[in-house]
This record gives structure tokens, C-alpha cells and sequence, in this order.
């Protein structure tokens, strides 16, 4: 199975656990280190498979290396209790790399033997903070499983771009909307990095109040490292009327390191105070 969206599996994985073979999703493998896309795909894993709420005993996480491969592929069999389906999220997939290497080709026939027919009632979702595209694991996994990456890559525009759509879901998550020119913005201010625009959406969503949509312009008046922005920016919020906007604006220039005494070079008249 190719590596896919992870908007693409919660489509897949909110097909009825009795569906057909064909498109079911047996096996999921979270692969990159970006903490907050894996946090994100495991809600959003979840939420497909229980939309009305996950029993707490149908989500199981365990470690592949406190308990052993044996140990998680036999969790994968047994029925859960209590719900029509279970999802068993198996961390440190990296732990069956490390075993010597005839442990390790006995893990890969085992994990092979149980991806030609996976139980219907589970989804394993094995984490991993990379794969080696190089090892027989890797290329198992590739064949058998829904492979989702969790990082942006290391290309700075690259890396921009594609945290556009997660900052689009961010805000929906937090009760608004955005705007995808505002979404742009912020991702450039922070250079893609979700674990700092996570809070700053939050920030935001809470200024444009609920059901609300965020801009450009509230971007530019709170997020703190959009430097590029200048006093420039405040004269036209101040043109508004909006005066709250243009306050917050004028705090995040001052904790951005702007001169209040440079105000008065720029706007003769303007004594700063």
C-alpha cells in the first residue's frame, strides 16, 4: 500500500469493521519524530474508528520493546471486550531493527505471517521516528501497510507549504476558521514549526472568539515572530479604528525588540508617549 494522507486513512478507517478486504486498513505505521502531527494522527485515528467515543478499553498503547512482538501481534487477535473493533498503537517499531538478525527475520516472518490476513477487529498502528527504506521490515511495511509521514522535511518553502493544511485543521480544532492567506502567514512566521504555531493558533482562535475566522491581520498583530512586519503595519490598524488590534500589534513590536524612540524619526510629532 503506498504511503497516503493522513486525511486519506480517517476516510478508510471510518468504514465499518465488517467492510471488504479491499481498502481495509489492517495495519497503519505512523513514521517520522514531528510530535505534533503523531498526537494529531492518533486522535484523528481514533475518532474515525469511534465517532461517537472510544470505550477506553478498545485503545491500548504498548511498546514493542517492553513486550515483545509475540506479545502485541496475540493482543491483535484477541477480541476486544465490549466494542466491535480495537485499535492497538504499538510503539518503538525501531526495537525490531535492533534484535540480532536471526530474531529480527523471525520478527519479519511473524509480522509478515499476520499482515497476509490481520483481525478485522484491530488496528495496528506501529510508530516509528523513521524507516530505513533499505531494511526487508521497510519494505514489508510498504507492501502491506497504510504508511503515514509525520514529518514536514527539513526543506525550509517545502516544509512551509505543507504545514498550510495542518494549521487549517489546528484552527478548526480550536472552533474557527482561518483564512488559507493567514494560514501562510503563520507558517512563514514560524517557519512551519507545529509545535510553536500550536500555541499562537490557540492565542488566536481565542481573539477571534468562537466560530470566528482568523486573518492576516490578526496574525500580524499577535504572533511575536512575524518580524517582518513593521510600524508601518500599525499605522494601518490604527487607520481602522480597531484599537485593541493595534495595542496588541504595538506589544508584540516592542517584544520583538522595536525602538519606542525611533517612533518620533519616523512620525514627526510622535513623542512616544
Amino acid at each position: 500500500m503506498p504511503e497516503i494522507t493522513p486525511e486519506r486513512l480517517f476516510q478508510l478507517l471510518a468504514a465499518p469493521p465488517g467492510a471488504s478486504r479491499k481498502g481495509r486498513v489492517g495495519c497503519v505505521v505512523l513514521a517520522g519524530e514531528d510530535a505534533y502531527l503523531r498526537d494529531l494522527s492518533r486522535k484523528g485515528i481514533v475518532a474515525a474508528c469511534f465517532p461517537e467515543g472510544a470505550p477506553e478499553w478498545a485503545v491500548v498503547r504498548v511498546s514493542l520493546h517492553d513486550e515483545g512482538l509475540d506479545h502485541i501481534l496475540a493482543m491483535a487477535q484477541s477480541y476486544p471486550m465490549l466494542a466491535s473493533r480495537q485499535i492497538l498503537f504499538a510503539l518503538d517499531l525501531e526495537a525490531l531493527e535492533e534484535l540480532d538478525e536471526a530474531a529480527r527475520e523471525v520478527a519479519r516472518e511473524r509480522l509478515a505471517a499476520y499482515l497476509e490476513d490481520p483481525a478485522p477487529f484491530t488496528v495496528l498502528v506501529l510508530e516509528a521516528a523513521s524507516l530505513d527504506q533499505r531494511t526487508k521490515l521497510s519494505k514489508l511495511l510498504a507492501e502491506k501497510a497504510a504508511i503515514v509521514s509525520l514529518d514536514l522535511g527539513d526543506d525550509g518553502p517545502r516544509k512551509t507549504q505543507q504545514s498550510i493544511p495542518v494549521i487549517v485543521e489546528m484552527a478548526r480544532r480550536a472552533g474557527v476558521s482561518i483564512e488559507l492567506e493567514a494560514a501562510a502567514q503563520l507558517a512563514d512566521c514560524l517557519d512551519g514549526g507545529l509545535e510553536r504555531i500550536a500555541p499562537e493558533v490557540d492565542k488566536l482562535a481565542a481573539y477571534a472568539g468562537d466560530g470566528k475566522r482568523i486573518t492576516s491581520a490578526d496574525v500580524a498583530a499577535l504572533v511575536p515572530a512575524a518580524k517582518r512586519y513593521s510600524v508601518w503595519q500599525l499605522a494601518e490598524i490604527l487607520a481602522t479604528g480597531e484599537r485593541g488590534r493595534a495595542l496588541a500589534f504595538l506589544d508584540s513590536l516592542l517584544r520583538e525588540g522595536e525602538e519606542p524612540v525611533l517612533w518620533s524619526a519616523r512620525w514627526p510629532g510622535c513623542t512616544g508617549s
